[in-house]
């Protein structure tokens, strides 16, 4: 197989995004034949007499950017061996169907696999066509792919549709392969199994189960019938050192596109049956709980305390508060189920605010009746049981309109939670406010109102309030 530097793999069966050299020896064609010798008169200007360490700088301050290193590569055959780390350090690979040409490549030329340290592999647009079976990929299958990558540490699956293991036994990953060394990180981003199915929790466990990494991050993930892929006795001996990064997860296709309003409880209930314990770094998933069903709130309070605990770090409360306020949201005592005072480690904590309508003649027969108490009340109360060495807390609005909706007392009342945040938050060093809406203008207007109802927050020089477009707040980004 003969590739010039600045070709790409691109085959029938896939394709490849990078560059690569047609030799084994670390020199291209290319190089060869503009360069010559290493005393060749190219060399005698003053990019090729360059000290080898200030090329290192040079290189490495262009690390992120292909096309300069690539014209490096072309100054002299110094350049050119030095460059070819960097090149190959971040691979995307896109493919049609299995990645098994891809691994052909490796095994045939070790001096590129040796420097890759990030890979994303993905499907092309238009291949995860339903009926498809060729684009299935086989867990054990890119086991073998990653074997071939000795130095690598970050693996990246992009919308991929993995065969179901639980139906076949070749796809499940051989538990007495030995176990190599542990990637820096795993994300998966919209992966699937077969055709576009919702991702099977059993297929989950055992992609992470076969790429062992120090942290687990899962972004825009839909979990399909949790019940029926409960594993019973799950092995968790390579996850116990993990640190795992829920942003996005819930069950198939249930939820909404502007807030997470279904209760996902039994999803939580099998993530924490699946996870090692005390695990959990980072959730900030759109799952939603029914926060009127203090069920709901212990099986996600198991869920936090078991899997998270004082792993915990990062947290986005699963549910919106808004226009109505239920008889207990306004009690500490209430929120006790969740377990935040079980987290003692916890840096960040985000909220998710609908902004309640003001009731006038010209909405009465629309909106709702105003919160029985205002929002800030429930804010204070959940308050109450995150730890006091909290660094940021930020709360994200939605349907801002007008900045009387911010300054209403009877519906907001953000006084109380100013003062409440800064008696109790001593070390929080940033509270930052997110603000969506509909219309913009309105939605700038209300950035100064907030330097007005927190005061004290504003003193300290902690507020920091940004406006965001609505796309971004539904989720279409």
């Amino acid at each position: 197989m003969s590739m010039q530097r600045s070709q790409e793999f691109n085959r029938p069966s896939g394709m490849v995004t990078g560059r690569f050299d047609d030799t084994s020896t670390g020199r291209s064609d290319t190089c060869e034949d503009q360069q010559g010798s290493d005393e060749s008169p190219s060399d005698s200007n003053v990019f090729g007499r360059l000290p080898v360490e200030l090329i290192h700088a040079i290189l490495e301050h262009a690390s992120h950017e292909k096309a300069t290193l690539s014209a490096c590569a072309l100054v002299s055959h110094t350049w050119c061996d030095l460059s070819r780390p960097h090149l190959f350090s971040s691979l995307a690979i896109a493919s049609q169907g299995t990645f098994d040409e891809f691994g052909e490549f490796l095994n045939s030329h070790p001096d590129v696999a040796r420097y890759v340290r990030r890979l994303e592999l993905r499907h092309l647009p238009g291949s995860l066509i339903f009926g498809n079976s060729h684009a299935n990929v086989a867990i054990d299958a890119l086991d073998t792919l990653i074997t071939e990558l000795p130095e690598l540490q970050v693996l990246h699956l992009r919308e991929l549709w993995f065969k179901d293991t639980t139906r076949d036994s070749a796809c499940t990953p051989n538990p007495s392969t030995p176990l190599r060394r542990r990637l820096k990180k795993l994300v998966l981003n919209y992966c699937a199994s077969d055709k576009n199915c919702p991702l099977l929790l059993q297929t989950l466990h055992d992609i992470v189960q076969t790429f062992p990494a120090d942290a687990v991050c899962l972004y825009n993930l839909f979990i399909a019938d949790v019940q029926s892929t409960r594993p019973e006795h799950p092995d968790t001996s390579s996850a116990h050192s993990t640190r795992l990064c829920i942003h996005s997860i819930t069950i198939d296709r249930i939820h909404t596109l502007r807030f997470p309003i279904h209760d996902v409880s039994i999803l939580h209930a099998a993530l924490r049956r699946l996870l090692a314990p005390q695990c959990l770094h980072t959730f900030r998933a759109r799952s939603g709980i029914d926060r009127r069903n203090p069920e709901s709130l212990r099986v996600f309070g198991e869920f936090i305390n078991e899997s998270g605990g004082v792993a915990l770090r990062h947290l986005a409360i699963p549910f919106v508060i808004g226009q109505v306020i239920y008889p207990s949201d306004d009690q500490p005592d209430y929120w006790r189920a969740l377990c935040l005072n079980k987290c003692p480690h916890l840096e960040s904590f985000t909220f998710s605010i609908h902004v309640p309508l003001i009731r006038t003649r010209a909405v009465a027969i629309r909106a709702q009746d105003p919160p029985r108490v205002p929002v800030s009340a429930v804010l204070v109360a959940i308050l109450s049981h995150l730890p006091s060495a909290l660094r940021t807390l930020s709360l994200v609005l939605y349907n801002v309109g007008v900045p009387a909706r911010i300054q209403n007392q009877e519906t907001m009342a953000l006084e109380r939670l100013d003062a409440a945040i800064a008696e109790r938050f001593r070390s929080l060093v940033k509270l930052h406010i997110t603000l969506h809406g509909r219309k913009p203008a309105e939605v700038e207007e209300c950035v100064h109102v907030f330097e007005e109802v927190m005061p004290e927050c504003r003193r300290k020089g902690i507020l920091d309030v940004v406006v965001k477009e609505e796309e971004k707040a539904l989720g279409l980004e």
